[in-house]
């Protein structure tokens, strides 16, 4: 039986305000080392909350996340921004690369703010470049890159630090069909060394490509 990774239980998270705003109601479930994953909604529906949740960039109003057997609910920031650094890669729609940095050094980024030295950055950068068979356009600049070479760029990044878990933001929504289908082929080959990737999208056709499928209606998770 594989190791579970994520285990959320009664998650809720409340948008305070004149109105406020229900965003996850009770939201209970677990996640598998080695999950392939799928969480698809409407716009509103809570999804990208729970994705914000799931990767520490959000902190539940109530309820357990435990990540990897850790207590990801009752820590300060600064140990929640650790947890996110060591375990979490993000994909993100946009691809999010400086454009005055190539390839390679945007991929190195996440190690340059974990203190790793030149040397080994630029090791681990190159590495991670040609699991997503990029090395020939490492010395690039993103303008000169395709979308799908972008977000392959993005992948590389999100890959560096070997994380345990991917995440990925409607991460084929800015590409061709074409571009899309390799992508998640990459995705694909990743979740068969061992990865769990978990995608939030709209779109079924991509969700279709996981093991498993989700689904967030009104702030709460359905199988």
């Amino acid at each position: 039986m594989p190791d579970q990774l994520v285990v959320l239980e009664n998650i809720s998270r409340i948008y305070e305000g004149p109105n406020p705003v229900n965003a996850l109601v009770n939201v209970s479930a677990s996640i598998q080392q080695g999950d392939f994953v799928s969480i698809q909604g409407v716009s509103g529906s809570g999804k990208s909350t729970l994705l914000n949740v799931l990767g520490l960039l959000d902190r539940p109003t109530a309820g357990k996340y435990i990540l990897n057997g850790l207590d990801a609910m009752h820590i300060s920031e600064r140990e929640r921004t650790d947890l996110r650094c060591y375990y979490i890669g993000f994909v993100f729609q946009s691809f999010h690369l400086l454009a005055t940095r190539s390839a390679v050094e945007n991929v190195e980024l996440p190690l340059y703010y974990r203190g790793i030295n030149r040397k080994k950055r630029k090791e681990s950068a190159s590495k991670a470049i040609e699991k997503v068979n990029l090395l020939h356009r490492s010395a690039s600049f993103p303008a000169t890159l395709s979308g799908g070479e972008r977000q392959r760029v993005a992948i590389a990044r999100a890959l560096v630090g070997s994380p345990k878990l991917l995440l990925c933001d409607e991460p084929t929504g800015s590409l061709d069909k074409n571009s899309s289908d390799n992508i998640l082929e990459l995705l694909e080959e990743l979740n068969e060394t061992g990865l769990t990737v978990i995608i939030v999208t709209h779109d079924s056709a991509v969700a279709n490509r996981s093991k498993r499928h989700l689904y967030v209606v009104e702030g709460q998770l359905h199988e």
